[in-house]
């Protein structure tokens, strides 16, 4: 600078001050009266255009639309109660329960409360002398295990109380050979030869069969198996069997499969034979079951039994056991069939 001034000497020009750059540059701004501005932040760097003008009012704000009142909504309606009240129930229930005996108020509220004990209360009117479970028996023989109470009181349904008309029998693996007992004695003595030559026709026959064991069971001879054996595997054992206890061709040996017991009942024939002077015997009814149709592959296990269906009933109930299998498949094809026995129409 010093360099400057030798050189231009006096002649040079100064150097404004700051204040005075200041005032020449910056343009007189005209104070609005009663203006406040409000430091806010706007989007971007955070500076305001100097073009805009805080002073001006805004020409694009909307003008507010005039408040309209409105008039209240209108009350809800009040809810209505769905149950009847306690009077009214109280009112509508018979007068004749409260007056009178006890027992009868008991039985009216119990029988309103379940009608499948009306029958029970009907019966046991009719047989007050009987002891209470007599009278469920006999409620229970009329109208079923399913409308008559439990142990506990209530009621439960038909499918969960149903009665199995079929017994188990014994495993159906093992073969029952029905002899007299000394040929069965010699069988036994001889069970290993009797396995052996058993097990050696069956290998001839291309069968997985196979006896265990042999030992003497409900007066006959049982042979253990490893399977079910089939009617041709029976045959057999049939004839490999006679072979070692020397029988001759002419003996009769018939080997069968342990079976189940299925018990049915026959409605709808009279008590009294056609003189109605005595009643019907096991032997007219088993003729009966010998000729019909419906029976021709059923074998009766034991004898009939024949008895009234009430003390003052003409008409009788025979019950009946026949051969059948574990799932009582024989029992189940003949339920609902019926018969004809003499002139009267009977129903398994």
């Amino acid at each position: 600078m010093e360099a400057i001034r030798t050189l231009y000497g006096p002649n040079l020009p100064q150097e404004p001050s700051l204040d005075t750059e200041m005032a020449v540059d910056q343009p007189a701004v005209e104070e609005a009266p009663f203006t406040t501005v409000t430091n806010k932040k706007s989007k971007g760097k955070g500076k305001v255009p100097p073009s805009t003008n805080l002073s001006a009012p805004s020409q694009n704000v909307p003008t507010p639309a005039p408040v309209v009142s409105r008039a209240p909504p209108p009350p809800l309606p009040a809810k209505t109660a769905t149950t009847k009240p306690i009077s009214a129930k109280v009112a509508t229930k018979p007068q004749a329960a409260c007056s009178g005996n006890p027992q009868s108020t008991l039985r009216l509220a119990s029988a309103s409360a379940h009608p499948e004990y009306e029958s029970l209360f009907h019966l046991r009117d009719m047989f007050p002398n009987l002891p209470m479970e007599k009278v469920l028996a006999m409620h229970q023989s009329g109208f079923g295990a399913s409308a008559s109470p439990n142990r506990r009181g209530t009621v439960s349904s038909g499918a969960s109380r149903a009665p199995k008309m079929t017994m188990h029998g014994p495993t159906r693996r093992q073969v029952l050979i029905p002899l007299d007992t000394p040929t069965a004695e010699v069988i036994v003595a001889n069970a290993a030869t009797a396995v052996e030559s058993c097990n050696r026709g069956l290998v001839e026959a291309h069968s997985k069969l196979r006896v265990e064991s042999v030992h003497k069971a409900w007066d006959r001879i049982s042979m253990s198996t490893n399977f079910v054996a089939s009617a041709a595997e029976l045959e057999v054992i049939k004839q490999w069997l006679k072979k070692v206890a020397g029988l001759a061709a002419s003996t009769v040996v018939e080997p069968h499969l342990p079976q189940s017991k299925s018990f049915l009942k026959i409605l709808g024939v009279p008590y009294w034979g056609n003189n109605s002077s005595l009643p019907i015997t096991q032997a007219q009814v088993e003729s009966v079951i010998a000729n019909t149709p419906i029976f021709e592959e059923v074998v009766l296990a034991s004898c009939s039994r024949i008895m009234k269906a009430s003390p003052s009933s003409d008409m009788s109930v025979i019950w009946i056991d026949i051969w059948d299998s574990q799932k009582g498949s024989k029992g189940k094809t003949l339920i609902n069939c019926s018969f004809n026995f003499g002139c009267h129409t009977a129903t398994v």
